[in-house]
This record gives structure tokens, sequence and C-alpha cells, in this order.
């Protein structure tokens, strides 16, 4: 096996278990002296770092717990942040069932409330399950809804969430001609919304796509792009006092595609410089 591939190998197999500390038990500790908006930035920390975890029940309390102080301070967005994190857990535990039923009055809190942001962020969850479940017509059928909310709304940014949405189910029924037109459609719409999760989540399958038809120029581009979007997330993150730690992995998997690309290209010291960059944040190294 050449090197640079069974360094990639290595990569991937450190990115599973990469340890990110976790101040939880301080924060538990300080909670009781706290009110007001101390307390909800704290609140807010701790459904944080549970959505990092592997405990459900735990993480459901957390953000029972953030959206009842929530109310009680009538701060309507950090409400929209804690029913859109509960929608999240839903997807991310297969609770499939609590998803769909909860899914109408949350999307009519975002919409009276006009964070179409979260709007069309937490609807595409549906569509997610779906493909997920396999049902790609009723996954197409859904983004489809989508698309047709948006366009009405005049909503670019839902319009960019429903393509890119088509793009992943395309691209796992390998209609990759498709699946790239369509995320060419969607990506530069959800630039319009800085920060945009589901733009940096769209980047990893469009540029495996590139990379495996040979479009190595518009995969560099991409490739850049990628970099860009996650360093201005970051920014936006840690400007709204949240942790950078969440945005390793997504630095990891641009350095890998990069090194990729220069594979291809035959700049093999240029690939292993990236992919020195890609273990270092696989082994928790890196400062990010």
């Amino acid at each position: 096996m050449k090197p640079i591939v069974f360094a990639l190998l290595c990569i991937y197999s450190l990115s599973t278990v990469v340890a990110i500390a976790n101040p939880t038990d301080s924060l538990r500790k300080i909670l009781p002296t706290l009110n007001g908006k101390e307390k909800l930035i704290v609140l807010g920390r701790l459904v944080q770092y549970a959505s990092g975890g592997n405990n459900s029940k735990y993480e459901l309390q957390c953000i029972d717990d953030l959206e009842r102080e929530a109310i009680h301070l009538k701060a309507v967005n950090m409400q929209i942040y804690a029913r859109s994190k509960r929608l999240v857990c839903y997807y991310n535990y297969s609770m499939n069932n609590r998803l769909v039923a909860e899914m109408p009055e949350n999307l009519r809190f975002f919409e009276v409330h006009n964070a179409f942001g979260r709007y069309y962020d937490n609807w595409n969850l549906l569509p997610k399950m779906y493909l997920y479940q396999r049902k790609y017509n009723t996954a197409i059928i859904e983004l489809k809804r989508i698309y047709a909310d948006a366009r009405k709304r005049g909503s670019n940014y839902g319009r960019g969430v429903a393509s890119c949405g088509l793009g992943d189910v395309y691209a796992t029924m390998n209609n990759m001609h498709q699946a790239v037109k369509a995320f060419e459609e969607g990506m530069p719409l959800l630039k319009e919304r800085e920060g945009s999760t589901t733009l940096l989540a769209a980047y990893p399958t469009y540029c495996d796509m590139l990379l495996n038809q040979k479009s190595y120029d518009k995969l560099r581009k991409a490739n850049k792009e990628w970099l860009e979007a996650i360093d201005n997330a970051k920014a936006i993150a840690l400007e709204h006092g949240s942790s950078a730690t969440i945005y390793q992995s997504r630095y990891m998997y641009c350095y890998i595609s990069m090194a990729e690309l220069e594979i291809k290209s035959r700049n093999l010291k240029k690939a292993e410089q990236l992919l020195h960059k890609a273990e270092a944040i696989a082994k928790n190294k890196a400062k990010i």
C-alpha cells in the first residue's frame, strides 16, 4: 500500500476517537449562582456540549431546561434555538415518530417569529430521514415541497436547502450528473446566510463527486470555498461565544479532500503537508 494512501486510512480511523474537552461539570457547579442572561448562556452551552455526547435523554433534558428558562425570560431567539436542537436530537437518535409529529408545530413557531433559516434547515430533517430510510421518492417529494414553499416566499436560502437536499438524494442514487447540477444550483444560494451548516454539510459530497468525475479545476475552487466557509462559520460561532471545537472534523475532511486532489495532481509534497494537518486534528493536537 502506498504511504500516502495508508496515511489517509489512518486519519479516517483516528477521526472516530477524537476526544474533546467537555467542561460540563464546572458549568453545572456555577449554574445555581446565575440568573437572567448569564444563566441562559450557560444553559445554552450545556445543550451544545450535550449534543456532542451520546446520551439522548440527557441532551433532551438540557434542551428542556434551556427552553423553560428562555420562555421565563421571553428570550425568543433562545426558544427558537432550543426547539431546533430538539428536532435535531430526534433526528440524530432516530426518534422518527417524534420528529414527524412535532415538526409542523415547530415550523409554525419558526414562521411566526420570522426564523426562516431555522425553518428550512429543520424542515430538511424530514427528507434526510427518508433518505436514511432509503425512501428516495418520498425524500424527493418532500424536497420539492420545500422548494415550492421557498419559491412562494421568495427565499433563496430555502431553495438552496432543497436543491442541496436533492443533490444528496441523487448522489445516493448514483445519479451523479443530476447531483452535481443540484448542488451547483443550491450552494450559491446557501451562501446568502452566513455560517450555514447546511452549506458546510454539502461540500464533502459535492467535492467527492468532483474528484470522482476528475473535475479537478472545479474541485480546487470548491475546496478553497469550503475552507473559507468553515473559517467564516467558526468566526461567527466564536463571536457568539460558542466553542470552535465542533469545527475540527470539518477542517479535517476539507484537508483530506485537498490532499486527495494534490495526490491526483502528483503534488505529493503538498499532499503530505495537508495530510499532516488532518492527522493533527484527528489526534486532537491542532488548535482550531
